[in-house]
């Protein structure tokens, strides 16, 4: 009819009238023709209708176009999506993307790509409607993870972007996709996290690979430490690809000695260690053996003289007199009492020593032994047993050096007459400056006219005329024997300066460590007088420096005394020289690169010397169990656990229990408790039952009241609980279920303790405290009451209250673990049986709920005088008013009471947890809801139960 119309209008000349017919009859193609011709401005309204008019008919593709011509982009996009043309609505949003008011259209176009997996069109349109993070997880949930990470670094916080990307790292991980894991960590730098996953999951190739990468100087560490993890899982010949590597052979090799396989344990030091090591493991070995097997072993090895000179070496002297009797060979039983001989030299046992060297055939060692410690009598002894005359000779020349030394030059040349040995006396007299009386012995006793002939030279070279016409010399130092540093320094020096090297070597040798408080200038003079022998008396050098070397010695100054007995080849000297100096490392040093034999020697004398010091720290590199024990006694258990570690995790837990053991004997039980939280939980029967102490001690402990504290005891017991109770759950342990029980108390308890550091968390911990009533066979039962009626009551709860504060039940009560049981009460009932002795209670209203009526009663009361007061004034008033008379405890659904089985978890209103736990949704929300405003010790607790339960699957 309209259309009729307007074509009417239109033949008579009349636009605006057929228009507006054409409009009204939606013929809007005619209409929008007879606009374009006589009111173009009429099109854009026109076109609009048109669009809106095919809307209403559900025709949004046809509008599309027509919105567009009227320059209407909302209703265009709108009918675009409303039509399911995103390619087009995208193009049209493009085209305004400029404007604000279009960002929501972006969103929902970019939903719609998302949904279709078209990945980049999704993040391109979440970007331009500013949604970068939504943009950012698109690329991560489809695995675009460099692009992801590029975009959430230009649009997030650094924090952000690593919360990001290790959550997914997690997830992906949890997936078993530990490759795109690795990846995620790795584009945020976080390439720890990345060798901690794989250490975590015994990966270690993968570990070792970024450890290679991201950390080269903590290769062979790690090695060590993959091959320490393999060894304690038992998997030696693994454990030993990854120690080599390491270059660690004697970690491999204790390993091997520690598993009592010793085939492999030599093997590795043949192919690793080098020759000593490998003699030193075939003692080890045999020593273990003992008897015949040692001997047979050692046969095999071909190590059987090497093993007993390193079991003598080492103090095993039992073991290596029962080798050498076994070898064949006399000489070796004769090598071993040498060697323990001069252990016996070394530890002041001069007479036992004595026995030791005779019955080596060595009585000329025993002899020096008396000669060096001025014994003149016990060498002499010795001597004359023997029959040895150059032993006679040795002791009655050293009698005469230290009678010259001591300018007793009668006596000395008395000793060397009596020695045959006219010459030293000569040579002595020479070298002091005593030229008359060298000549005088010289031509009475020397029968070589060849040295008397040299000695009249000197003299005849100084004036050119015979000795007896010689006036006596006044030389340019004073002739009498100077007494101070300073005289006879300068006496020195004017020999030197005259040429008289003889002379002034002797006197540079006759300065006193007494003479000077400087040691450095004592040193220096000494070492003048053997640089003077070396260049003017090198046949004389070895026995002057050996000379100055004990000089040294005598003023502390082993380093260098054993540095000049070095120089003349005496290394055997140079190693006592500074074992007595306490300078360990030098000596070992030496004994290994010149006197291999000797080591073990030194590093036991090394051991004993750390032993008498107390010195812990430096005993721990060569004796760790004394170490330990030394640790131990001076309470520095950090210190004794960090060493024990080192070694093994047995050790490690051996020392853990130790400490706790102390502390309960201490009464320190919160202390101990903290132990194992903080060190570990051995698993070992005798730390079970610790254990057990700790937690029953613990459950009938009082309260603090300062709720932060009374958390963190229970944090701490929570802890170790729950960690022991997994362990015995993997094993397979028959004790789990009662460590299950523990842990869930602990859990429980903290959990309440948590609750009550802030507001508005009465009704969760009246629900826990009621939950605890299962437990009253466990924790002290009149506390149990206490605690479930004041929290019931905090919750408004006053009929449970009441319940738990005063209605009478009957209980069959264990008094301290009796087995005689009565009829007894609850709180105030119990209170009164403890005081009273009187045992008779009613059980109405607790006969079918799952709070046992068995249970042991408390020795006495654990809540004070003012706090059961309390309960009784409050109980009083509460059973006046009718009101609030206890009714009995309330029921749920099922008809049993709402607490049975500590507050059922329905399964159509629960939240599930990834380790098969589950929790009611309602007390989980508004727990989760506290924690997020809570205090630090409930973000504690919500992090425990995610440990301890596995996150919640779905925590909505």
């Amino acid at each position: 009819m309209f259309e009729v119309a307007g074509e009417m209008f239109e033949a008579v000349g009349q636009a605006d009238r057929a228009m507006e017919c054409f409009r009204r009859g939606h013929a809007y193609r005619r209409a929008v023709e007879l606009a374009r011709a006589h009111n173009p401005q009429d099109v854009t309204k026109l076109e609009n209708a048109w669009g809106d008019h095919l809307c209403s008919l559900k025709q949004y593709d046809a509008a599309i176009n027509h919105f567009i011509e009227a320059g209407e982009s909302h209703k265009a996009i709108e009918a675009a999506i409303n039509a399911r043309q995103w390619t087009k609505a995208q193009h049209i949003l493009e085209e305004v993307a400029d404007d604000p008011s279009y960002a929501k259209y972006f969103k929902v176009i970019a939903a719609h790509f998302s949904k279709t997996q078209e990945v980049d069109k999704a993040a391109e349109l979440m970007i331009k409607s500013g949604d970068e993070r939504n943009a950012v997880t698109l690329l991560l949930d489809s695995g675009r993870w460099r692009e992801a990470f590029i975009m959430a670094s230009q649009s997030m916080t650094n924090t952000e972007v690593d919360r990001l990307f290790t959550g997914k790292a997690d997830e992906m991980a949890d997936q078993g996709k530990y490759d795109v894991a690795e990846e995620l960590l790795l584009l945020c730098e976080k390439e720890d996290s990345a060798i901690s996953m794989y250490k975590r999951l015994k990966k270690w190739d993968d570990m070792i690979r970024l450890v290679e990468q991201y950390h080269p100087d903590l290769v062979d560490k790690s090695y060590a430490a993959v091959g320490k993890a393999l060894a304690e899982d038992n998997a030696y010949s693994q454990a030993e690809k990854y120690f080599i590597k390491g270059s660690d052979w004697k970690s491999t090799i204790n390993m091997y000695r520690g598993a009592n396989m010793w085939e492999d344990a030599y093997r590795i030091a043949r192919t690793h260690a080098g020759d000593i090591a490998e003699k030193q493991l075939a003692f080890l070995w045999a020593k273990s053996l003992g008897g015949e097997s040692a001997v047979k072993l050692l046969n095999r090895l071909r190590r059987m003289d090497d093993v007993i000179d390193i079991a003598a070496t080492n103090g095993a002297f039992d073991f290596a007199f029962e080798l050498a009797r076994s070898c064949g060979n006399p000489q070796k039983t004769f090598d071993v009492h040498e060697k323990v001989a001069m252990h016996h030299e070394d530890e002041g046992d001069f007479a036992t020593a004595e026995v030791h060297f005779v019955k080596a055939k060595k009585h000329r060692e025993a002899v020096l032994m008396y000669v060096h410690n001025k014994d003149w009598d016990s060498a002499e002894r010795v001597a004359n047993d023997s029959g040895d005359k150059n032993s006679l000779q040795d002791i009655l020349i050293g009698q005469a050096s230290q009678a010259f030394a001591k300018e007793d030059y009668q006596t000395a040349e008395a000793f060397l007459l009596r020695a045959e040995k006219p010459e030293i006396a000569v040579d002595l007299y020479r070298q002091s400056g005593n030229i008359r009386d060298a000549i005088r012995v010289a031509s009475e006793y020397c029968a070589n006219s060849q040295l008397l002939g040299e000695l009249q030279q000197e003299y005849r070279d100084q004036g050119g005329r015979p000795m007896e016409a010689l006036p006596p010399r006044v030389p340019s130092v004073p002739d009498h024997a100077p007494s101070d540093l300073r005289s006879i320094v300068e006496s020195a020096t004017g020999w030197e300066k005259e040429q008289e090297y003889v002379q002034a070597i002797s006197t540079y040798l006759k300065i006193q460590p007494d003479m000077s408080t400087d040691k450095s200038a004592l040193e220096k003079y000494w070492t003048r007088a053997m640089k003077l022998s070396e260049k003017f008396l090198p046949d004389k050098t070895a026995k002057i420096s050996s000379h100055v070397a004990s000089k040294l010695q005598e003023i502390g100054r082993y380093t260098s005394a054993a540095k000049i007995l070095l120089s003349i080849n005496d290394s055997k000297s140079a190693i006592k020289c500074l074992m007595e100096g306490n300078e360990w490392n030098k000596a070992k040093k030496v004994a290994k690169e010149m006197e291999p034999a000797l080591l073990p020697h030194v590093e036991e004398k090394h051991r004993k010397f750390l032993k008498e010091k107390g010195n812990a720290d430096e005993l721990a590199g060569s004796d760790l169990q004394s170490a330990l024990e030394m640790y131990k006694e001076r309470g520095q258990w950090d210190k004794c656990l960090e060493k024990a570690k080192t070694h093994s995790v047995q050790l490690y837990h051996k020392y853990v229990a130790v400490y706790a053991a102390e502390m309960i004997k201490k009464g320190r039980n919160g202390k101990a408790i903290a132990v194992f939280a903080k060190y570990g939980t051995p698993i070992k029967e005798n730390v079970l039952k610790i254990y057990r102490f700790l937690a029953k001690e613990a459950f009938e402990a009082p309260p603090d009241n300062n709720p932060a504290k009374e958390y963190q005891r229970w944090a701490d017991l929570r802890k170790v609980l729950s960690k022991v109770s997994e362990e015995l759950q993997q094993a397979g342990s028959p004790a789990m279920g009662e460590f299950e029980n523990f842990a869930t108390i602990a859990h429980y308890i903290g959990l309440r303790a948590a609750l009550k550091t802030l507001n508005g968390a009465e009704s969760l911990t009246a629900k826990i405290s009621t939950t605890l009533l299962r437990y009253i066979n466990t924790i002290a039962a009149d506390r149990a009451f206490f605690d479930a009626g004041v929290d019931c009551r905090d919750a408004k709860r006053v009929d449970m209250a009441l319940m738990f504060m005063n209605r009478q039940i009957g209980f069959k009560i264990y008094e301290n673990f009796s087995s005689s049981s009565t009829p007894n009460k609850r709180f105030l009932d119990i209170v009164e049986a403890i005081e009273s002795d009187d045992h008779n209670l009613d059980p109405e209203g607790f006969e079918d709920t799952e709070i046992p009526l068995e249970f042991r009663l408390p020795a006495k009361v654990c809540m004070s005088k003012v706090e059961v007061d309390e309960i009784r004034n409050w109980v009083l008033s509460m059973s006046i008013d009718q009101q609030t008379a206890a009714t009995g405890l309330p029921r749920d659904r099922r008809g049993r009471f709402e607490g049975d089985v500590g507050y059922p978890v329905q399964a159509d209103d629960c939240v599930e947890f990834r380790k098969g736990r589950a929790a009611n949704k309602a007390d989980y929300r508004l727990l989760s809801s506290l924690a997020r405003n809570g205090t630090a010790e409930l973000t504690e607790t919500i992090a425990f139960i995610n440990s301890w339960a596995g996150k919640a699957v779905d925590p909505r």
